[in-house]
């Protein structure tokens, strides 16, 4: 409220892509994916597809780079974390009622409370806890990057942070002491560092400075050679994961979290192509539902989590085998979608009502 600029709805279907990929991750950790051995090729694009859905966390994080140019903070600045705030704790007490109500954990008033002070009521909240600090960060960091003016300048900061962060997730993944360790190995979880990796946690940071990079140096890439690219690093990282995997359960590491090169390559990759994507030729209603989702998009990825308690659950029961329950994404997914999102319409209506009218009149008083 109180912003006159005109939406742009390719970063408005960026967020919408990160909410469906953060919904499409659980439903690979809702339905015991984990549990399966990663063997034979029916288990090959389920994989594929749990990695490409990894994007969700640093699309949203290069938004934050994209989106935000303040480089002074004001109290008007510290003030918009309200409607944030706002949204996580609305949340968390919607998880705390589930709990108590649906799966009867016992959970207490003050127990939910104290959850909502160390992120734990609202089980997907731990993003908060990462945005928050992120938040507070932003002045500082934009301080950093708008006084390295020149392209190559920047280009070194990203390539130091890439090195800190996300190289590590690619040479110090194996158990280089045996002779046998690119055979298979997942039949060792001891690994060799070849390069530090103490700062591997830093990677909110690279995201952080990617997305404010792509704002000023654009990649400019063609539209089917962006989509070759996308689709080749999607299976070069589907293949490189179930080869890390092969003959175990899927094993979570560095090379396939958020700080992999894979999963920088490919954020980088999507959010610049639908970044040139041309909006022009959608009709108004459609670009007014991404506007809609995108504003709804916080909430719905922290309520997301009562959806899959209540979906998923009775998909299990229904279904024990893992393979036959994949058939069921196109349905869950878009239910889970769709149910997260009225929540978190509940809760938009909510905020309207108290925190979006008090920043509209610590702006007038500021202005």
């Amino acid at each position: 409220m109180g912003n006159n600029k005109p939406r742009d709805p390719s970063l408005d279907l960026i967020r919408c892509i990160a909410l469906f990929c953060v919904i499409s991750v659980h439903f690979f950790l809702n339905t015991g994916f984990y549990e399966e051995p990663v063997v034979g090729i029916s288990m090959l694009m389920p994989v594929i597809l749990r990695c490409s859905f990894m994007i969700c966390v640093p699309l949203f994080i290069m938004l934050t780079g994209f989106l935000n140019r303040v480089s002074i903070p004001s109290p008007v600045y510290y003030l918009k974390l309200c409607k944030p705030i706002f949204i996580y704790v609305a949340a968390s007490f919607l998880c705390a009622l589930y709990k108590m109500l649906v799966q009867q954990t016992g959970l207490s008033i003050l127990g939910a409370i104290a959850g909502i002070f160390s992120f734990t009521t609202a089980p997907y909240s731990w993003y908060m806890e990462m945005y928050l600090g992120l938040y507070l960060l932003i002045p500082f960091l934009n301080t950093l990057y708008h006084h390295l003016e020149t392209q190559a300048r920047r280009q070194s900061l990203l390539l130091t942070l890439l090195a800190l962060t996300a190289l590590p997730g690619m040479l110090n993944i194996f158990s280089i002491a045996g002779p046998d360790w690119w055979i298979r190995p997942s039949l060792s979880s001891e690994y060799h560092p070849v390069v530090p990796q103490w700062w591997t946690m830093l990677y909110p940071i690279t995201y952080f400075f990617l997305g404010s990079y792509l704002r000023d140096h654009p990649l400019r890439l063609k539209p089917r050679t962006g989509m070759a690219m996308i689709l080749l690093t999607i299976l070069l990282s589907g293949l490189f994961n179930f080869y890390r995997s092969y003959g175990n359960t899927f094993i979570e590491g560095p090379w396939q979290d958020y700080g992999s090169p894979f999963i920088v390559l490919l954020a980088m990759l999507v959010f610049s192509f639908f970044r040139e994507w041309n909006p022009e030729r959608l009709h108004p209603g459609i670009k007014g539902l991404l506007a809609w989702i995108s504003e709804l998009a916080l909430g719905a990825y922290l309520t997301s989590w009562i959806f899959d308690q209540c979906i998923y659950s009775k998909l299990t029961a229904l279904v024990p085998d893992f393979q036959q329950r994949t058939k069921f994404f196109f349905i869950t997914v878009p239910l889970v979608f769709l149910g997260s999102l009225l929540s978190s319409a509940l809760i938009r209506l909510a905020c309207s009502a108290t925190v979006e009218k008090l920043l509209d009149r610590q702006k007038l008083h500021a202005a």
